[in-house]
């Protein structure tokens, strides 16, 4: 294989890894930090190879009782080798998900596809999540611009309205498809909270709704 199609894959897979890290999905320090050179060692030419499985710790509410299901907290990536991808090539993406009991998944695909999100709607009750490549050449939370993005659980979302008294409507809003909110896989209805930098208050909170 060509090295720089290897240096790409390389760089793709560490933002993928490190983009799963940011959603609390369980990820080593020692695959976080392998180096090209020992991805170059140890990558066979099977894209395949590069398919990963993750996990989350089950989420609990105050009372101790499991409000997110061990299901809901295992997600697989998917390097497909071919070019383009179509709905039936995602449909036995679906399958192999459903195989293994697990129904969250990020597609890294090659070149483009167009696959509207009624289709990806389709699967369900898989949720599939496609990047291409070239969307994760580089860590778009690290540039010095992008202030720090959180995901708020549901109960966290529930406090924060009833703290201001408002409803989720009245949040500032922002898509599912900006590029920020499917870096951390936001659903619609999903809150996220922002921190910003401030010469004056030292930082500066705000929340928005995913729609």
């Amino acid at each position: 294989m060509d090295q720089s199609e290897v240096t790409l894959l390389y760089r793709v897979r560490k933002t993928v890894l490190q983009m799963l890290k940011d959603r609390s999905y369980i990820v080593s320090d020692k695959k976080l930090n392998q180096t090209l050179d020992e991805f170059k060692a140890s990558y066979n030419g099977s894209r395949d190879s590069l398919n990963l499985l993750v996990e989350r710790r089950a989420q609990h509410d105050a009372e101790g009782n499991v409000i997110v299901s061990d299901e809901a907290q295992r997600l697989i990536v998917f390097f497909p080798d071919q070019d383009k991808l179509n709905m039936q090539a995602l449909k036995q993406i679906a399958l192999k998900m459903i195989e293994i009991n697990c129904f969250n998944s990020v597609v890294v695909i090659k070149g483009a596809t167009q696959i509207s999100r009624r289709e990806l709607d389709e699967l369900k009750p898989c949720e599939i999540e496609c990047f291409l490549q070239q969307e994760l050449l580089v860590n778009i939370t690290e540039h010095e611009l992008v202030p720090k993005h959180e995901v708020l659980s549901d109960q966290a979302k529930h406090e924060l309205l009833k703290k201001y008294r408002v409803r989720d409507s009245q949040l500032p809003k922002i898509q599912v498809e900006d590029p920020i909110a499917r870096y951390y896989g936001v659903k619609r209805g999903q809150v996220m909270k922002i921190v910003r930098a401030s010469e004056t208050a030292g930082r500066y909170v705000t929340y928005r709704l995913a729609y």
